[in-house]
């Protein structure tokens, strides 16, 4: 196993320390999988949203910054668009990306922004 790789995996677990839950497998393929060259994946579809999403390093300083698990615990934001956030659930087989603005957590549902995460992120 390369540093790199050790790095995200050490990561990985600082996240789940803090967030209390796992970090569903298939996410974790795409920490490894996904973002081996570059900190942040910027994502664009047709009707202009302009998603980044965070590697390893970045999503415990982002969840930690926003107070995400105050509010909403069995969420972990992944990425960011402006003052909106996407997130995944804790549920092992939820593959749902939401989205909600930062500004309602706790206040208001989250919305399915993508049935698919892993489509979103570009993993098949």
């Amino acid at each position: 196993m390369n540093d790199h790789i050790e790095k995200i995996l050490k990561h990985i677990q600082e996240i789940e320390t803090y967030w209390n839950f796992p970090i569903p497998q298939a996410y974790q393929t795409i920490l490894v999988k996904v973002f081996t060259s570059q900190s942040i994946i910027e994502v664009t579809d047709d009707e202009n949203y302009w998603i980044s999403f965070y590697d390893s390093e970045q999503l415990l300083e982002r969840n930690q910054t926003y107070t995400i698990q105050d509010e909403a615990p069995e969420y972990l934001m992944v990425g960011q668009d402006g003052d909106t956030g996407y997130f995944i659930s804790a549920q092992a087989q939820d593959f749902n990306l939401y989205a909600l603005g930062l500004g309602a957590l706790g206040s208001l549902p989250f919305e399915i922004f993508s049935d698919d995460y892993r489509i979103v992120i570009c993993l098949d």
